[in-house]
């Protein structure tokens, strides 16, 4: 576990890195792993590196509810 949270800081760390997740209560419903392109006629695409949806949540359409809030400009904003 602590493995991974360091790979999510790292990301969170890293202004071409987006991570955005999904939660219920307590709980991780999926998450979406990207990054955008650098330079300036392409810094408006990203790719999504993956999707991870909980199994317990699978066959419910989080995982089109997640690609669909990335998919919103509002989703890319600096935090820096």
């Amino acid at each position: 576990m602590l493995e991974c949270q360091k790979r999510v800081e790292e990301k969170l760390d890293n202004p071409s890195s987006y991570v955005l997740g999904t939660k219920k209560g307590e709980d991780t419903v999926g998450m979406v792993d990207a990054c955008k392109f650098a330079g300036e006629k392409v810094n408006h695409i990203a790719k999504v590196l993956g999707v991870y949806v909980r199994k317990a949540y699978r066959g419910q359409g989080k995982g089109r509810e997640l690609m669909e809030a990335f998919d919103e400009p509002t989703c890319f904003r600096s935090t820096n």
